[in-house]
């Protein structure tokens, strides 16, 4: 068997993209959603994913920068 030359996840992030976008094109047809309102639902999810990857970013160097803290007044507690 030959190298793949997509991975698998890459493959069904792809696939799930498809399908998300041919879901939203099916519903714009059938209930005639206008193309402003599609945008701006979009846009709203588009800021609600950047926002919570912002605040899980925020939240991991906050814990990080904790536990190195805690680590250097450990550190300095052994030496005296």
């Amino acid at each position: 068997m030959g190298k793949r030359r997509v991975s698998v996840k890459t493959r069904a992030t792809l696939g799930g993209l498809a399908i998300a976008v041919a879901a939203l094109y099916a519903l714009t047809v059938s209930y005639d959603i206008p193309l402003s309102e599609l945008a701006s639902f979009l846009i709203g999810s588009l800021a609600v994913v950047i926002g919570t990857m912002l605040l899980a970013v925020l939240v991991v160097a906050v814990i990080k920068l904790t536990a190195r803290l805690i680590r250097k007044i450990g550190e300095r507690k052994a030496d005296d």
